[in-house]
């Protein structure tokens, strides 16, 4: 882990039922607690907005200023976290979902943002097209299809951003 094996995170989940963010939230925490019991979940912190999120991550750097690190369910939210993180002069290790240009570039900058993961968001398409026109062609589809993820961390980011997305990096990351 980027804390090493002990420290205190905060675990901020999408507190809306939504199956697919309450599946990965709850696994993050389930496995933190069994795999990485040295690893405290100092705080645990649910949002659905914006604001809600602006409001926890203050309140978690006011209750918990030595926080080492933070789990943040959604990655449209990482931009205002890394703002909120740097204002405050944390250095505590970020751990999302998702690839974006905000993201990509912090964790090119070895900012706060130590790893994200990303679907291959290309290969899904792809997967989806072949799979469409088998089944109107009346052919058998696989009755489950897995597109792996992929963990992306300052050392792979470029190669990363390429076979998640099938796109060149950004100027901001090259």
């Amino acid at each position: 882990t980027a804390l090493g094996r002990q420290g205190n995170i905060a675990w901020m989940f999408y507190d809306t039922k939504n199956y697919a963010a309450n599946q990965h939230d709850q696994a993050f925490k389930t496995t933190m607690l069994s795999k990485y019991p040295e690893i405290r979940i100092a705080a645990e912190l649910g949002f659905r907005t914006s604001r809600q999120v602006r409001q926890a991550v203050h309140t978690l750097l006011d209750t918990h200023p030595d926080i080492d690190g933070l789990y943040l369910a959604l990655p449209e939210h990482a931009g205002t976290v890394l703002e909120i993180l740097q204002a405050r002069q944390s250095d505590a290790k970020v751990v999302t979902l998702g690839l974006s240009e905000t993201i990509a570039t912090n964790m090119a900058k070895q900012g706060n943002i130590v790893a994200t993961i990303a679907k291959r968001t290309y290969e899904i398409g792809r997967t989806m097209a072949h799979a469409g026109v088998q089944s109107v062609q009346g052919l058998t589809t696989a009755p489950y299809l897995v597109v792996p993820s992929m963990t992306i961390t300052p050392s792979n980011l470029s190669q990363g951003w390429e076979e998640a997305l099938q796109l060149l990096p950004p100027v901001s990351l090259q």
